[in-house]
């Protein structure tokens, strides 16, 4: 089943995108919490714009999403003038809050400014960039360089460290912004972080020419930065107010997928706009103005609405193939790749990849985000399988009940792994253990 916005994306992805496809792209990544206060902005925006009466609405979500950091545009600048920045510290703001923030007291172009806001919705939790620089171009339809450059200042805000793209680039942001950085502490992170993790100071003193003075001191100084910058803002998040925007039901024996009644907003043209602009009284003014803002109001709603049919294209065609995991558990959860389900659909790629990124699916196996679902296989002493996801949430669950004063090693954590009959190399557990920014058990120890 073809999907036109992402045909249109498969067909035309070297092309340059419009601004109405560009918008609906910016829709179908959104999360539903972003969605509702994307509506809710367009509501106040476009008095052509109504919720459906009938459409159920999540008014304690709405009321906590409005804080003083997104109050009117049109006074924001004034009330920015007469504030010093460090009162919104003790505020509980979630990072993405924290960081337009500090943009939009910064003094900078427009364009500029889009296309820092846009990476700061690709930061995850953690507070690393979630995208890269040339797929960051091609949906901004922007020189790589303006990413760069609109990186650096996201780099600059604060937490430090905030915008990097791997832990060595976070551990090296923050200790520039402390003033601390030098091309031996630079070579060591690059190019030693796995020695200095096992504090083999000897070997790195002897490769470098440093004393072993100087090797301790720059093991201090990296042991004191933050690897996870972003993680202290988690508890600030409306965690408690997130509603899946999805369902798994088993109907006739069959899941389907639906999109949750509480979660969805319905939209429409306003009947009395509508009956005015049939009016004869009306100035011609008055009824360009209506048109303009029909027109604006309808690209809106269409745009939800393909939002709508891609989320659950995409979403029938992961459950169907994961269905063994929703009956039977994790362990039968397969390998899935976002090529396969872009074949599957006839979606490209880069669609997929949207379509899945925070969007929340209940199942009967528990509230899971779609991403969950993607992973490549690892092989095992059966020859079976496991997608490397179930492999690093086994890694992930070991650590989180190890002994912090005694923390597994990774071949511990190996031979924990096989208890369960999963069946990987060490090495495999150190390179899962780094990807999920996880230190070594020397550098865990308490």
């Amino acid at each position: 089943m073809n999907n036109g916005l992402g045909t249109q994306v498969s067909q035309n992805q070297q092309m340059s995108l419009n601004p109405k496809m560009v918008e609906e792209l910016k829709i179908l990544q959104m999360s539903n919490a972003d969605l509702l206060q994307y509506i809710d902005m367009q509501l106040n925006e476009n008095p052509l714009l109504e919720a459906e009466e009938d459409a159920p609405v999540d008014i304690e979500l709405l009321d906590t999403r409005d804080s003083e950091a997104d109050s009117e545009q049109s006074d924001y600048e004034e009330q920015v003038q007469k504030k010093d920045f460090t009162e919104y510290s003790s505020k509980a703001l979630t990072l993405r809050q924290h960081l337009v923030l500090q943009i939009r007291e910064l003094r900078m172009d427009n364009s500029n400014k889009k296309v820092v806001f846009y990476l700061i919705e690709t930061i995850n939790d953690e507070g690393y960039l979630s995208t890269s620089i040339s797929d960051a171009a091609n949906i901004l339809n922007v020189p790589s360089d303006k990413i760069k450059k609109a990186l650096k200042i996201l780099q600059r805000l604060e937490p430090a460290g905030v915008g990097a793209r791997n832990l060595k680039e976070c551990i090296l942001l923050q200790l520039h912004r402390r003033g601390q950085l030098n091309d031996s502490i630079k070579i060591v992170v690059m190019d030693f972080l796995g020695l200095l993790a096992e504090k083999k100071f000897k070997t790195i003193s002897q490769k470098l020419g440093l004393s072993l003075e100087q090797v301790i001191d720059i093991h201090q100084k990296i042991k004191s930065t933050d690897p996870k910058p972003g993680l202290k803002y988690i508890e600030n998040s409306p965690a408690d107010y997130i509603q899946p925007e999805l369902a798994a039901k088993l109907i006739d024996g069959e899941f389907i997928v639906l999109f949750n009644n509480e979660s969805t907003l319905n939209l429409k043209v306003s009947d009395y706009y509508k009956r005015l602009i049939k009016n004869g009284e009306s100035s011609n003014e008055t009824r360009r103005y209506i048109k303009s803002r029909i027109a604006k109001a309808t690209e809106i709603i269409n745009a939800i609405e393909q939002r709508k049919r891609t989320i659950l294209n995409v979403a029938n065609s992961i459950i169907k193939y994961q269905e063994d995991f929703l009956r039977k558990g994790h362990m039968f959860l397969k390998p899935l790749t976002l090529k396969m389900v872009a074949d599957r659909v006839g979606l490209h790629e880069s669609t997929i990849s949207r379509t899945v990124n925070e969007k929340y699916i209940e199942t009967p196996r528990g509230v899971f985000e779609l991403k969950f679902f993607f992973s490549s296989q690892v092989d095992t002493a059966n020859d079976t399988g496991i997608p490397s996801n179930a492999v690093k949430k086994a890694i992930r669950d070991i650590i989180q009940n190890e002994d912090k004063k005694s923390p597994l090693s990774d071949e511990q954590i190996k031979k924990s792994l096989e208890n369960q009959g999963i069946s990987v190399a060490r090495r495999t557990v150190a390179k899962y253990r780094e990807e999920m920014s996880i230190l070594t058990a020397k550098m865990r120890r308490l």
